[in-house]
């Protein structure tokens, strides 16, 4: 009897492919409190951006480069041209012209 032998395959490792975020930069233009805590933001949109809706979650830095990330908060409503984030996570205060940023997309990195 001959033996069975699997028929030779050529196999294709794939190059994983890495993705860079795509971020929308908003100015904080209010923080609301209640009881003395900062509990909500407010953030003039600039333009229409369907991917920010509610649920999403995003950061919350003093630049706009977000070198230090101070916290963390979810997007409650968006009407009227401004974005109404409850504010999740603070490792301080939020000073009145911080910025936040929510992810919108991402694209793949080049390859060198």
């Amino acid at each position: 009897m001959q033996e069975i032998k699997p028929l030779p395959r050529e196999v294709v490792i794939a190059t994983p492919i890495e993705y860079d975020p795509i971020y929308a930069v908003l100015k904080i233009r209010e923080v609301a409190e209640e009881n003395g805590v900062q509990k909500y933001l407010y953030a003039k949109l600039d333009g229409d951006i369907p991917e920010i809706t509610a649920g999403v979650m995003g950061e919350i830095s003093v630049e706009a480069t977000f070198s230090e990330v101070i916290g963390t908060f979810k997007v409650v409503s968006k009407d009227g041209g401004f974005v109404r984030g409850s504010i999740e996570s603070l490792t301080h205060k939020v000073p009145s012209n911080s910025f936040i940023r929510i992810q919108t997309g991402q694209k793949a990195k080049e390859v060198k």
